[in-house]
């Protein structure tokens, strides 16, 4: 089940930018191979000159390039495939409870340079990737770059098509993901560049609060201040469930995101969390 993709969708989607961008571009996705756009207009066609997808392949690449997370849906026994967002918005609230033991917070947050999103092989760079550089105010850091590389996808259409640049082994056993409207190419499938799909989709969760795009300083909607602790309580496995990672536990010292969650035998749930 997926809203994001509309895939079964159930409507329990937040109301939010994320799944706006999903409706309008992401409902109908085509993957096609990539000699069908490398060498459209050839004579021969191309199949057998593309690679193999697995299902590891299309689930891996497509929750890193489009932010989403797979997760087990124990109330409907489904698997629920949702933009990070989705889970933001649920989870549990402890403050009205007398039990619950919180470790003292701790700062454990990592000097991240910058971050660079790639994808599969070198187009054009609006396409191709987009690097986020954090002013960390260490003289002596290391430099510490975090890369996220799409393994198996190539987006930029208008660039690639019938270019005989694209001709080589590297792009032949790739794939394109396309943004559609069940026929037609939405926009030279502008919005899957990797540039649209960071500002669109990737803005919650960065290390700092500002990044410098380009020339540009940008506020991201969600930063983590590198807080973290652990939350302890008894409670039953129906609450269990509802604290995946991503989802939020409010307390009387803030609200945290979920990152793993353990329950035992007498019930006792413990949540390592960040703020």
């Amino acid at each position: 089940m997926s809203n994001f993709f509309n895939i079964n969708a159930d409507g329990s989607n937040p109301a939010n930018k994320y799944y706006d961008f999903a409706t309008s571009f992401c409902h109908d996705i085509k993957i096609v191979q990539s000699f069908d756009i490398i060498r459209e207009s050839s004579i021969e066609d191309s199949f057998g000159k593309s690679g193999f997808l697995t299902s590891k392949d299309i689930l891996t690449d497509l929750s890193l390039f489009f932010n989403l997370m797979l997760t087990t849906d124990t109330t409907l026994n489904i698997a629920r495939w949702e933009h990070v967002s989705y889970f933001q918005t649920k989870g549990y609230d402890v403050t009205s409870r007398t039990d619950v033991d919180i470790s003292p917070l701790e700062s454990d947050k990592e000097k991240i340079d910058s971050e660079l999103f790639l994808m599969a092989q070198p187009t054009t760079d609006n396409f191709y990737k987009i690097k986020v550089k954090y002013n960390v105010p260490d003289l002596y850091k290391e430099e510490n770059e975090k890369k996220y590389q799409v393994k198996k996808f190539l987006t930029d259409v208008f660039s690639t098509l019938n270019n005989k640049k694209f001709e080589g082994s590297e792009y032949e056993y790739l794939f394109y993901l396309l943004s559609t409207d069940g026929t037609n190419i939405i926009g030279l499938n502008n919005q899957f560049s990797m540039n649209s799909i960071f500002r669109n989709l990737h803005d919650l969760n960065r290390p700092y609060k500002t990044g410098q795009i380009g020339d540009t300083y940008t506020d991201f909607a969600g930063f983590s201040i590198g807080l973290e602790t652990t939350i302890k309580f008894f409670s039953s496995v129906l609450t269990w469930d509802t604290l995946f990672p991503f989802m939020s536990i409010k307390t009387d010292i803030g609200t945290f995101k979920v990152d793993t969650s353990e329950v035992n035998e007498k019930g006792l749930i413990t949540l390592k969390c960040k703020k």
